[in-house]
This record gives structure tokens, C-alpha cells and sequence, in this order.
């Protein structure tokens, strides 16, 4: 992704990006969009079936979704990026 900035940079031109990318790199790209519906990357969790999938670990799964959803884990979320960038990069959303 930094190359296409780069790229983009040397042509003047448009690109894609994610944030933390956008972010992390250094040039004269100008932000035009930030926040739009159809520009959303959500992430989303889903522990699969003990009964289809007996080798996985469903239990470590469902683990690490009861913990992502506690206030601890929502805070690092949206912490995440703001030492070092100045803004959050992910969002949490309800």
C-alpha cells in the first residue's frame, strides 16, 4: 500500500487506502474522503461449530470474542494509533 501512495504522490493521481497507511506515510497525498458508508471496513467475529469443526479451538474462540467486547479491550480499540498518529485508526461501532 505505501508504494501506491508513493505512486500516486509522483502522478499526482487518486488511490485507495487504508488509514494507518495513509497515516504512516509521508508525502503530499491529500485526505478527499474520510467517512462514508460504503467506505466502511468492518470487521466482524464469528465462532464456527464445535459439531462441524471438532479440531478447532471454539472454546479460545469464543474467549477472544467475550474479551473484545469488554470495556478493557473496546478502550485499547480506540486508543489504537492516537500516540503516534494523533487519531484513532479503528473505530468501535455498536
Amino acid at each position: 500500500m505505501g508504494q501506491t501512495l508513493t505512486i500516486a504522490d509522483e502522478k499526482q493521481a487518486y488511490t485507495l487506502s487504508d488509514k494507518a497507511t495513509f497515516l504512516a506515510h509521508e508525502d503530499s497525498l491529500a485526505l478527499l474522503l474520510e467517512t462514508a458508508d460504503d467506505m466502511k471496513n468492518t470487521y466482524s467475529m464469528i465462532v464456527i461449530s464445535a459439531d462441524r469443526f471438532p479440531e478447532s479451538n471454539v472454546k479460545g474462540a469464543q474467549a477472544f470474542v467475550d474479551w473484545i467486547k469488554t470495556d478493557e479491550a473496546r478502550k485499547m480499540i480506540a486508543e489504537f494509533g492516537v500516540a503516534e498518529y494523533g487519531e484513532p485508526l479503528f473505530f468501535n461501532l455498536d
